[in-house]
């Protein structure tokens, strides 16, 4: 699958690539990438978008009925598509089976999603400080995805896209990922990219961070501005945290989750103005492989001009996302894919972060090119 975002219009879609198409080893969106190539499937827009906040799909995840289902984070929702939907001879899909009001459900800025091996969802999502980061889990039986598509439920004179009655959901447990008391490592910012261990007993967590935000070249340098450069609010490295699936992170409720891991690549905090930081920034996918090896994914495009006279003094502090001194990381601006091996991922029983070196770095060949996405293609055992 593949994710396709159009910043004008409703040309935002999922593009299902037929696996002969992949055989064929032509990458372009000309031939095999696209929506009308033969074998190829399109989730158009019309199955996206549900509401007048738009579509973004920021995830996508198989429940084990072979059923489709991705996040649309400013929409507040969850939608599937019937696994059916995908062996049709019309290429276009423009109804979900099913949208999940995960909004309502207080799971609002909903941005990943995986399945355990009971088949519950669990969602992750937020934005430090206005929406707490979370992680909730979704019982399986409110997880069902119908054969029937829905039908728009659009009144005349109503809005131009394709609207369909929602299905209200309640998690039976949810974690706050990002204890009242802050994290002794710095808050965790936004929870972008989540992969389920292996074994099934544990959830990791990438951390996007705090975003970024523009300064000015002027005498003023208050922030945002035109022109200038841009920076990462946060003041630290990210990282991927271990949310154990045991104990009371699986008891129905809501309160702090256990993390007994929280790890990030480079030593720490980099405090001289304009000098580089090459370790881990903008964390945005995770997936393991039949190793056990997690591979992180990247954005890795942050920078600042050292230059400037603003920047040691001005911006965005992380605690209070005010005034204050903004964060003299910067980036080589190519985006990284870390592999960590199984060593790696021990427990610290700490929510500091601890420093790891990954077996492999691979590195973007070309600076303002980052990573956002990241899937596996693992042949099945003989």
């Amino acid at each position: 699958m593949i994710y396709q975002f159009v910043s004008a219009g409703n040309g935002n879609r999922i593009v299902r690539v037929g696996r002969e198409n992949l055989e064929l080893d032509r990458w372009s969106e000309g031939s095999n990438f696209s929506g009308v190539a033969y074998t190829n499937y399109v989730v158009d827009n019309s199955a996206i978008q549900n509401n007048a906040n738009g579509s973004r799909v920021t995830d996508i995840s198989f429940d084990r009925d072979g059923n489709m289902w991705f996040v649309n984070e400013p929409g507040g929702v969850i939608n599937c598509i019937n696994r059916a939907q995908f062996s049709g001879l019309t290429p276009s899909i423009s109804r979900p089976a099913r949208v999940l009001d995960a909004a309502g459900a207080n799971l609002r800025n909903p941005r990943a999603i995986v399945f355990d091996s009971a088949g519950n969802l669990w969602v992750t999502g937020g934005t430090f400080p206005g929406t707490p980061p979370y992680l909730a889990r979704i019982p399986a039986t409110q997880v069902t995805c119908p054969g029937t598509p829905l039908n728009p439920i659009n009144p005349p004179g109503g809005p131009a896209y394709p609207t369909y009655a929602v299905t209200s959901i309640t998690p039976d447990i949810r974690l706050r990922i990002n204890p009242v008391s802050g994290q002794p490592g710095g808050p965790i910012y936004s929870p972008t990219g989540m992969a389920l261990s292996p074994d099934g007993q544990a959830l990791w967590i990438a951390d996007y961070g705090a975003g970024s935000d523009s300064y000015s070249s002027t005498s003023a340098c208050n922030p945002p501005s035109t022109g200038g450069g841009s920076i990462t609010i946060s003041a630290s490295r990210e990282s991927v945290i271990k949310v154990p699936l045991t104990g009371t992170n699986i008891t129905p409720g809501e309160r702090d989750a256990r993390i007994t891991a929280r790890i990030t690549e480079g030593s720490g905090t980099v405090s001289t103005p304009g000098a580089p930081d090459r370790g881990m920034q903008q964390a945005a996918a995770l997936a393991f492989d039949s190793r056990g090896n997690l591979w992180v994914a990247t954005n890795n495009n942050v920078e600042i001009d050292p230059a400037s006279s603003c920047f040691a003094t001005t911006g965005i502090s992380e605690e209070s996302i005010g005034p204050g001194p903004i964060s003299r990381l910067q980036t080589d601006r190519r985006g990284k894919v870390y592999i960590f091996g199984p060593s790696a991922l021990v427990d610290t029983n700490t929510t500091l972060l601890t420093p790891r070196t990954p077996l492999v770095t691979l590195s973007a060949p070309t600076a303002g090119v980052g990573f956002t996405g990241l899937a596996l293609n693992i042949p099945p055992t003989p």
